[in-house]
C-alpha cells in the first residue's frame, strides 16, 4: 500500500527545500513524513483485534532509508517480526492438523479479518494535510 505526497505544487514549500542543503531537506521531509504515518499508524492500531493486545501495541512506523532521497522519503508501517501472524488475520488462512508433509490435512478456513487496509483506505486522505502542514511549520511558512 503506497500513499504518494506530491508537494510539487506548494511553491513556497518547494522554493525553501531547494535553498537547503540536501542533508536538511532530507531531515526535514523525513520528520514531516513520519508525522504523516503518525496518522496511518494511529488508525491502524485502533482497528486492530484487541483479544490479547499485542498485534495492536506493535504496529511500528519506520523511514526506509535505501529509498530516501533529497526529495523523496519512504516510511513503512506494519506489524513488527514478532507481530508475523497480522497477514493471516489481515487475510485468513487455512487450518491445518498434522506435521510432516505427509500427515498434514486442512480441516477449515479461518476467514480474513481485515483492519490494516481500511485503516490505510480510511486515514490516506488526512495523511497529505499532515505532511504539507508539518513542512509548513518546519519551513517557517
Amino acid at each position: 500500500m503506497k500513499i504518494k505526497v506530491s508537494v510539487e505544487g506548494q511553491r513556497q514549500i518547494v522554493r525553501r527545500l531547494n535553498i537547503l542543503t540536501d542533508e536538511v531537506a532530507r531531515t526535514h521531509l523525513e520528520a514531516a513524513t513520519l508525522e504523516g504515518a503518525e496518522v496511518i499508524r494511529k488508525a491502524i492500531e485502533e482497528k486492530a483485534p484487541k483479544k490479547t493486545g499485542f498485534l495492536k501495541s506493535h504496529i511500528l512506523k519506520e523511514v526506509d532509508s535505501k529509498n530516501t532521497r533529497r526529495n523523496k522519503a519512504t516510511i513503512n508501517i506494519g506489524p513488527h517480526k514478532d507481530a508475523f501472524y497480522a497477514l493471516f488475520v489481515e487475510f485468513g488462512h487455512a487450518l491445518v492438523r498434522g506435521t510432516r508433509k505427509a500427515t498434514r490435512k486442512v480441516i477449515g478456513n479461518v476467514p480474513p479479518h481485515p483492519f490494516m487496509r481500511p485503516a490505510f483506505d480510511e486515514s490516506k486522505g488526512n495523511v497529505r494535510q499532515t505532511i504539507l502542514l508539518s513542512l509548513k511549520r518546519r519551513l517557517g511558512l
